[in-house]
């Protein structure tokens, strides 16, 4: 399960990678590279039938007030607020999503997330110091802080048009 941290420190040695808790030795990994995080099927969608229940229950409770006081103008009144309650509800209940990015590392094993950000950039940049520690080990260690990251999860795609969808990301 991918773990919120916020500020993670990926250390580079002449033989190992180091993110967070994860360790990786560094000829072992066969591809580093960032990728975008499919959104869920219910990403940016209200919930309709929440709107539509709170609209009920406005017309209903409007209905029972028209009844009583006979009014003809309130029972307009009241079916204008059902709809716009509705409506309201229906907006304040769409799932935001913000886009993220998986720094996906790649070796004998499963293709693993090492971390998940809104922020393409830092990804890229952290990619780019992995890529040349492989290819020049530093003599001293390296230590850098991503910014808004997750920690990853296990990345298991199959077959075709999978989603590449993560668990509680």
């Amino acid at each position: 399960m991918a773990e919120e941290t916020g500020d993670t420190r990926v250390v580079i040695n002449h033989r190992t990678l180091r993110i967070g808790r994860e360790n990786y030795a560094l000829n072992n990994i066969a591809r580093v590279q960032v990728i975008g995080v499919k959104p869920p099927p219910d990403a940016g969608q209200g919930n309709a039938k929440l709107g539509c229940m709170s609209a009920f229950g406005v017309f209903v409770l409007f209905s029972i007030l028209t009844a009583s006081t006979q009014s003809g103008a309130l029972a307009t009144i009241g079916f204008v607020a059902a709809i716009a309650v509705g409506i309201l509800v229906f907006i304040k209940s769409k799932k935001a999503y913000t886009p993220r990015y998986a720094l996906m590392l790649e070796s004998t094993g499963n293709p693993k997330a090492g971390l998940i950000s809104p922020d393409r950039e830092s990804l890229e940049w952290v990619s780019e110091r992995i890529v040349d520690a492989i290819e020049n080990p530093p003599e001293t260690e390296q230590s850098y802080t991503v910014s808004n990251v997750f920690l990853g999860d296990q990345f298991n795609q199959y077959g075709d048009g999978n989603i590449g969808r993560m668990v509680n990301p």
